[in-house]
């Protein structure tokens, strides 16, 4: 009933009923006796006729509701998926596909019957986020890594293989492509590809309306900022006698656009300290990248490049070709985000 109640409100905000529509009465309950960190869904709800799906992400179900002409919540029952649903797709009236974000699956449901149940469950990369249709093709979003992109089933599919986890210029997002009519005899279906990107941590996609493009989002990219080390810089802050002088990085290694020899500008950017004279904590210190001059940069405007040995493009938004299964276009500097991603 809980359940139920937090159904409606989600389903009032996002207008799929009227927020004045009665809901099912909450009973008096004491709190779970335990904290649960499921992830954060993606695209948890969707509506097929007068009946609403949702994930219901701790209990590895997707539940089932009647949607009256007054936009009234009924519950009708739940269907079994893999753990910790995130995301849900229609391929069509009796069809719904469901990610498991922790189970690294995705569950075909068959939604035609009275009681809906899992006709089919495909494998794919680790930690899948999110599930689009486009031209008869069903894409997932993944991290590039996972047990099932190594097995000998995939072994002629383009872009599976040894994910190089440990090599430097490794794309580090996927996007596993299904026949979504028909994904594979093999034990866990077959992909007609696996897609590359040049991120970390794939999340939501959309689709343009002639089904042409499909938009994946990268959560993990260059973003232009980030943060040096505290036992990488120099000790001290500007408004003491230590934070203004100079000092070189341990190893004496210049960073690209970084001063000679491996040179800091000094420590941290006042205050140090506080009014009654005590310093803040030696902590790591964020920086920010200049484009015009190639430099990562402290709020004073001092080159802190040399304390940067980790560099990302910033390729935030793929525009993947549905027909070639190639990527089209890449959007740079959009900011990152969590669940992106609407028509």
């Amino acid at each position: 009933m809980r359940y139920v109640k937090l159904v409606c409100s989600l389903c009032c905000m996002v207008g799929i009923i009227g927020c004045k529509s009665p809901v099912l009465p909450l009973p008096n309950a004491h709190s779970p006796g335990h904290i649960s960190f499921e992830s954060v869904p993606t695209r948890p709800m969707v509506q097929v006729g007068n009946r609403l799906f949702v994930t219901n992400t701790r209990d590895n179900h997707v539940e089932i509701f009647a949607v009256s002409a007054t936009g009234t919540l009924s519950a009708q029952g739940s269907v079994a998926v893999g753990m910790e649903p995130l995301a849900l797709a229609v391929r069509n009236t009796n069809e719904l596909w469901v990610v498991n974000h922790l189970s690294d699956s995705v569950s075909i449901v068959d939604i035609s019957a009275g009681q809906p149940y899992v006709t089919r469950t495909l494998l794919v990369g680790d930690e899948p986020r999110d599930i689009v249709f486009a031209q008869d093709k069903a894409f997932i979003t993944t991290a590039h890594r996972g047990q099932h992109r190594t097995h000998a089933s995939l072994r002629e599919v383009p872009g599976a293989g040894d994910p190089q986890t440990h090599v430097a210029g490794t794309p580090r997002a996927d996007i596993w492509v299904f026949d979504a009519a028909g994904p594979g005899t093999a034990l866990g279906g077959k992909p007609i590809r696996i897609i590359e990107l040049f991120g970390d941590t794939p999340r939501g996609l959309a689709v343009t309306p002639d089904g042409s493009t499909v938009y994946a989002a990268v959560f993990h990219s260059g973003n232009q900022t980030t943060a040096v080390h505290e036992g990488v810089m120099c000790f001290g802050f500007t408004d003491d006698q230590y934070g203004n002088k100079p000092c070189t990085v341990k190893d004496g290694i210049t960073s690209p656009d970084g001063l000679a020899d491996g040179a800091l500008p000094g420590g941290r950017p006042a205050p140090g300290y506080n009014v009654k004279g005590e310093p803040q904590p030696w902590t790591s210190m964020i920086v920010k990248f200049d484009r015009a001059s190639g430099e990562w940069r402290d709020p004073l405007g001092r080159n802190f490049s040399n304390g940067v040995r980790f560099h990302l493009p910033d390729q935030d938004v793929f525009a993947i070709d549905t027909g070639t299964l190639q990527t089209a276009q890449v959007f740079a500097h959009v900011n990152t985000s969590d669940s992106f991603m609407t028509r």
